[in-house]
C-alpha cells in the first residue's frame, strides 16, 4: 500500500510529468525533420507510453539504465512517429539526445559549482533548489528546439535526409567525454572547477551549432545541385532545339530539291533509262536515311538524352545500343531528375566502354511490373573497378584524389523520391545497373 501511494505522491507525479514533457521534446525535434506517418491519436499514445516508460525506469535509480532506456525511447518514437530513413533516424537520435539530454549534465556541473562555492552538500543544495532547476531545464531545452526549428523546419526534406552517420561522431565523442567527466568526479580546485563546467558549456554549443551548420551546408549542397541540374536541363533542351532545327533546315532542303529529282526522273523514265532510275532512287534513299530523326520514347527529353551519349558514343568509337519497350514511357519522372539519373549511368557507361578496345554500351527501358519502370544500363570496361565495401569507386582519378560511387549515391538520393532504388553490379567485365522507379509512389522532393 505505501509503495502504491510512493507512487502517486507529488514528487512522483512531477517526475512523470517530466518525463512527459522530454519525451514530447524528443517527437517535436523528430517532426521538424520529416512528415509525420501516425494519426493523432497514435501520436498521442505513442508519446504517453514512452513517457511511462521513461518514468518507470526512473524509479529504479539506476543512471546508466536510464541513459540507456531513454535513447531507445527517443529512438523508438522517431521511428513510430516519422517517415525518415533508419540511417537518419540512428543520426538524429544521437543529436536530439545530446542536445535535450546533454544540457542536464551541462546543468549538474554548475550546480556542483555553486554547491562549492556555498559550501553546501550538492545533495541538500539539490533538493532545495530542485522544482526551479527543473524548470529551467526544461525551460533552456524548449529554448533550443524552438531555434533549431527556426533554421531546419523550412529546409527540404531531401537537405534533411542527405546526412546521416557524419552526424553520429560528434555527439558520440560528445557524451564520451561527458561520461569521462562524471567517472573522473569533480575536481576540488575552484580553477579546475570551473574549466569543467566551461569545457562542458562548450562542449554542449559545440555540438548546437554544428549541427546547424551541417544542416544549412547540406541545404546549400542541395541548391546547388539543383541549381546545376537546372543548367544541365536548359543545355539539353537547347542542344535539343538545335538539333532539330538542322534536321528542319535539311528536311527543307530536301523537299525543295524533291522537284527537280522528280522532272529528272520522268525524263528518264520516258527515255527508258531505268537503271539510272534505280541509281537517283537510292541516292534519294540514302539521303532520307541521313536526315531521318531516330526517335526512342514519347518523351523528347529521354531522346535528347540518348541522343547526345549516341554522338559521343560514336565519337568514341563505343557501340551503343538502345531497345526501348512500347509504351516504357519515362514522362513521369521530372526532367532534372531524369537528366541525373539517365545522363549520369550513361556518362558512367560511356567511360567505362570508352576505355577498353570494342566497348560497348547498353540501354533497356521497360515495365518490370504494371508500376515499376526499368532502366538498365551495362557496359564493358576493362580497368578492374575499385570497391569501398558495397560501394563502387571512380577508375578516373581527379585532383589527386578519387571521386566515390560512380555517380550511383546521387542516383540513388534521386530515386527515392519515386519510391525507386539501383542495383548495381559487375562480373566478366561487364558493368551492370538497374533502376527501377515507381510510377504511383512519386514522392514529394
Amino acid at each position: 500500500m505505501a509503495g502504491i501511494v510512493g507512487l502517486f505522491s507529488v514528487r512522483s507525479l512531477v517526475n512523470l510529468l517530466i518525463c512527459q514533457i522530454e519525451i514530447y521534446l524528443f517527437y517535436h525535434f523528430f517532426r521538424n525533420l520529416a512528415p509525420e506517418k501516425r494519426p493523432v491519436p497514435v501520436r498521442v499514445a505513442v508519446v504517453v507510453s514512452g513517457a511511462f516508460i521513461l518514468f518507470a525506469v526512473n524509479q529504479a535509480g539506476n543512471p546508466w539504465l536510464n541513459m540507456g532506456v531513454s535513447v531507445l525511447v527517443a529512438f523508438a518514437v522517431c521511428r513510430a512517429l516519422v517517415d525518415l530513413p533508419l540511417g537518419c533516424s540512428v543520426a538524429y537520435v544521437g543529436v536530439a539526445y545530446v542536445i535535450l539530454s546533454g544540457l542536464e549534465g551541462v546543468m549538474t556541473f554548475a550546480v556542483m559549482l555553486v554547491a562549492d562555492l556555498m559550501d553546501v552538500p550538492f545533495g541538500e543544495l539539490y533538493a532545495g533548489i530542485e522544482p526551479f532547476y527543473l524548470i529551467a531545464q526544461q525551460l533552456l531545452r524548449m529554448l533550443f528546439i524552438k531555434i533549431m526549428e527556426r533554421y531546419v523546419a523550412h529546409l527540404p526534406r531531401q537537405a534533411k535526409e542527405s546526412i546521416s552517420w557524419q552526424m553520429v561522431f560528434v555527439p558520440f565523442t560528445t557524451w564520451m567525454v561527458m561520461l569521462t567527466l562524471f567517472y573522473l568526479g569533480f575536481p576540488a580546485s575552484l580553477p579546475l572547477q570551473i574549466g569543467v563546467c566551461l569545457s562542458a558549456l562548450c562542449l554542449y554549443l559545440v555540438n548546437f551549432v554544428v549541427y546547424l551548420v551541417i544542416m544549412l551546408y547540406s541545404d546549400i549542397m542541395l541548391r546547388n545541385r539543383m541549381r546545376e541540374l537546372s543548367d544541365t536541363k536548359s543545355v539539353t533542351e537547347q542542344h535539343a532545339y538545335e538539333h532539330l532545327r538542322q534536321v528542319n533546315e535539311r528536311y527543307q532542303s530536301y523537299i525543295h530539291d524533291m522537284d527537280g529529282y522528280m522532272r529528272t526522273l520522268r525524263v528518264l523514265a520516258e527515255g527508258g533509262g531505268n537503271d539510272s532510275v534505280g541509281e537517283i532512287l537510292g541516292e534519294l534513299s540514302k539521303i532520307e536515311a541521313g536526315i531521318r530523326e531516330e526517335t526512342y520514347s514519347a518523351n523528347p527529353i529521354f531522346d535528347a538524352i540518348v541522343r547526345e551519349r549516341m554522338r559521343r558514343a560514336k565519337e568514341w568509337g563505343v557501340d551503343f545500343s538502345v531497345n526501348v519497350e512500347a509504351g516504357a514511357d519515362t514522362s513521369f519522372v521530372e526532367d532534372v531528375d531524369l537528366i541525373a539519373m539517365l545522363g549520369n549511368l550513361l556518362d558512367n557507361g560511356l567511360e567505362g566502354a570508352g576505355g577498353c578496345e570494342g566497348g560497348w554500351l547498353k540501354l533497356a527501358a521497360f515495365w518490370g511490373t504494371d508500376h515499376f519502370l526499368v532502366l538498365r544500363i551495362s557496359n564493358s570496361f576493362a580497368h578492374p573497378l575499385k570497391k569501398l565495401g558495397p560501394r563502387f569507386l571512380s577508375t578516373k582519378e581527379e585532383s589527386g584524389i578519387f571521386r566515390h560511387g560512380l555517380g550511383i549515391d546521387n542516383v540513388r538520393r534521386v530515386a527515392e523520391k519515386y519510391a525507386g532504388y539501383i542495383e548495381v553490379s559487375e562480373k566478366d567485365h561487364v558493368f551492370t545497373a538497374t533502376l527501377s522507379l515507381s510510377v504511383e509512389e512519386r514522392q514529394f522532393g
